[in-house]
């Protein structure tokens, strides 16, 4: 059985959760920053200024101050905008996480079944094939089968042991897709 947290334990590590966890993050840094509204914007320059005439050329530096001071803008939609860019964030990674929850579960018990009917399939099946086989062979040579039922033989063994192989494949696959999701715990 997996619990819920093994794939919650996995699952940070996986890209695009990273990314939404980031993404929530600089939500949560841009409401920070529109919180900060009443803060007045000081902006600073300078440089050279050179001014041609009929009378010649006269350059000097300058300097530029001005302070902008939030009256009526109060940043109310950057505050709103933040604050719905990391519900949004936060909702897709719940839904990532439980897509995965539901996925790692559907996995778990795909392969535990298919794990359980690849032993019962050897033991009812491949075990009692290779027997008559054997039987079989031991017919032939006293003279007792034809060519063609020892063939019959060798084919239902084969065909056995092909399907049985189909099922552990099919329950490796599954814990292979199990381990990805959840990250490699169990």
């Amino acid at each position: 059985a997996l619990s819920p947290d093994t794939v919650s334990m996995g699952m940070p590590s996986k890209p695009h959760i990273r990314a939404l966890d980031e993404a929530a993050l600089a939500a949560d840094l841009e409401k920070r920053a529109a919180a900060r509204w009443w803060v007045p914007e000081l902006t600073l320059g300078g440089g050279l200024k050179t001014v041609g005439s009929a009378a010649g050329r006269a350059s000097g530096f300058f300097v530029v101050a001005s302070l902008s001071v939030p009256i009526f803008d109060r940043s109310q939609d950057e505050d709103v905008r933040a604050q719905a860019r990391g519900q949004v964030a936060k909702a897709q990674r719940q839904l990532e996480l439980a897509e995965a929850k539901g996925e790692a579960r559907g996995l778990s018990a795909q392969a535990a079944q298919l794990h359980a009917a690849a032993r019962t399939f050897r033991t009812e099946a491949v075990q009692p094939s290779d027997e008559l086989l054997r039987t079989a062979e031991a017919a032939y040579r006293g003279g007792e089968l034809g060519i063609l039922e020892l063939l019959d033989a060798y084919r239902s063994s084969f065909d056995a042991e092909t399907q049985s192989i189909d099922l552990e494949w099919g329950a490796r696959r599954a814990q292979i897709k199990l381990e990805r999701v959840t990250g490699g715990r169990r």
